[in-house]
């Protein structure tokens, strides 16, 4: 039973951390002007339209980009936190993935039940 409890109460811990890493990567490539696809296209294109205008640099770039990475990165961590931790600091539970009435698990272990074994 404490086994179980203590697994509920880290559940939202275990789903909020995978999702930080991957929203911070994405925040933090956005602020380098080589951090992503679209920010090396934009470089190229402003190139191309406006030759006469100054020359986008990585630091004017990054300038620019970092501070509403910084923003983006704060926000998403507030996100997370609301949706995962309690206020007084315990982490919330997770979200089941089990339905009431049991349709989705039974018709997956009827499936499994009926595809039988692998020969050899």
């Amino acid at each position: 039973e404490e086994r179980r409890r203590r697994m509920r109460t880290h559940a939202g811990l275990c789903i909020a951390t995978p999702m930080g890493i991957a929203y911070a990567a994405s925040l933090g490539g956005m602020a380098t002007l080589t951090g992503t696809g679209p920010n090396i296209i934009l470089h190229a294109v402003l190139q191309v339209a406006f030759p006469d205008s100054p020359e986008l640099t990585f630091g004017t770039f990054c300038a620019m980009a970092l501070p509403l990475s910084i923003a983006g990165t704060l926000v998403v961590w507030l996100l997370l936190c609301h949706r995962f931790v309690r206020p007084d600091g315990v982490l919330a539970s997770a979200p089941t993935l089990e339905p009431a009435d049991g349709g989705a698990a039974d018709a997956t272990g009827e499936s499994y039940a009926g595809a039988g074994t692998l020969p050899g």
